[in-house]
């Protein structure tokens, strides 16, 4: 599906501060509406919610109601070190993979261009 044109702002735009030169922007509430209803958002939105309702309701009964499940099926702190350890230097290294394609492109369409 392809991008929906850009619409000129409506005068049921709200005004926003910020921007080059303190130029004031106008929101457009047919693109927030477009954008709230897209099915990427409704899903994540209701992704969140779930699990959002499901931990609050993990930690009441562990916690509050002390019921004490939880306990036995958290690994060690040993285990979390490692894994956020290992985690970030993934990202750092996708990261930066992903910068160097992208001067390398930059670089490629500069000298096309020249």
């Amino acid at each position: 599906q392809a991008p929906a044109a850009r619409r000129p702002p409506e005068s049921g735009g709200e005004e926003r501060g910020g921007g080059e030169g303190g130029r004031m922007h106008k929101i457009d509430v047919r693109d927030l509406r477009d954008m709230f209803s897209t099915r990427a958002f409704i899903v994540s939105v209701t992704a969140g919610c779930i699990s959002g309702v499901l931990s609050a309701v993990l930690y009441a009964l562990d916690s509050i109601m002390a019921m004490n499940f939880m306990q036995p099926a958290v690994p060690k702190d040993v285990v979390f070190n490692v894994f956020i350890t290992f985690s970030s230097l993934v990202a750092a290294f996708r990261t930066a993979h992903a910068l160097a394609r992208y001067t390398d492109a930059a670089a490629y369409l500069h000298k096309l261009n020249a």
